[in-house]
């Protein structure tokens, strides 16, 4: 009589689909225009196109015509990865060219999103509304942000660490001095003109990088994907992580007209200069699917946020 055969099914490795896209490849120190143009082609030209980058006509058109729209028009019309490498790093050439940027020296990423200051999709608009009880004077300002508000170190503290609390504050009303008294008072800040994002840079990141921070301070930072203030609906997009000299970028949603046609709704990272593991192999300039980490431990976690970009939305009630 033959013994019963008992079948034993061996455990598989577990193998995880990722999507991922050929995406730029870190080079020339450049990867400040690398971080910029992941989000600005997959967040801003996704949602304007020609609208906010009119397309360039004519013959004979200089280099430094509109060079951010060039750049843009250039990724879009990629047929391969190499002719989009070409449009990033023809930027970087002007950027130097034109700028005379270089690196650790007035090479920081602000002063690419400076290029969208004239453009309404990225400004707010404010009315100051000052009265002091005791000299009865009344003052009434009208301003304008900056495309980047900044988050300070001490707004973070003051907010325990909650970005939406601190991007609160700096659209709410705030304590200034009466001019003449020099007497505490409310100033009133209406928003007059809600653009469609809101654009901040966490300062604390970079005095982290100096040593200008102690950890302790805060040691913990939390960041809302949604949140509601004022009618306001803030939805975040888009990331741009700043740690040992070197910007990487998260994206919500990618797609590519040649690359990648059919846009996927995920979260994805992008870090140029690093190899990286997906889908079994190792590859270097990807795109792939990989959600930020949004309760981040600042005293053990890599990736500092340190620029958030949020669509925001007029609640209708």
């Amino acid at each position: 009589m033959n013994p019963f055969k008992i079948l034993i099914e061996l455990n598989k490795s577990i193998s995880h689909s990722y999507t991922k896209m050929p995406w730029i490849q870190w080079k020339n120190y450049s990867c400040r225009i690398d971080a910029f143009a992941t989000v600005a082609y997959h967040i801003f030209f996704y949602d304007f196109s020609d609208t906010i980058f009119p397309p360039l006509t004519g013959p004979h058109l200089p280099d430094d015509l509109h060079p951010f729209g060039s750049l843009m028009k250039g990724i879009d019309e990629a047929k391969t990865l190499q002719t989009l490498q070409k449009a990033v790093d023809n930027y970087s050439v002007y950027r130097t060219r034109v700028f005379k940027e270089k690196i650790g020296k007035g090479a920081d990423i602000f002063s690419l999103f400076t290029e969208l200051k004239d453009m309404p999709q990225f400004i707010w608009y404010f009315s100051l509304n000052f009265f002091c009880n005791k000299c009865k004077n009344t003052n009434v300002k009208e301003i304008k942000s900056n495309v980047l508000f900044t988050i300070t170190t001490s707004s973070l503290i003051n907010s325990s660490g909650s970005i939406s609390l601190a991007i609160q504050s700096s659209v709410s009303n705030y304590i200034g001095q009466c001019p003449k008294y020099h007497e505490a008072t409310i100033i009133e800040k209406i928003i007059t003109k809600i653009p469609n994002y809101y654009c901040c840079v966490l300062e604390y990141a970079e005095e982290l990088q100096k040593g200008d921070l102690s950890i302790e301070a805060l040691a913990q930072i939390t960041i809302d994907d949604s949140f509601d203030f004022n009618n306001i609906n803030f939805s975040l997009a888009g990331m741009i992580n700043f740690q040992d000299l070197h910007y990487t970028a998260y994206v919500k949603g990618i797609s590519h007209p040649k690359l990648l046609p059919k846009r996927v709704e995920k979260w994805f990272y992008h870090d140029g200069i690093k190899t990286t593991w997906s889908k079994e192999t190792i590859s270097k300039g990807l795109l792939f699917e990989s959600f930020p980490i949004l309760k981040v431990d600042l005293r053990t976690e890599k990736l500092k946020p340190y620029i958030l970009i949020y669509r925001v939305v007029q609640n209708e009630y």
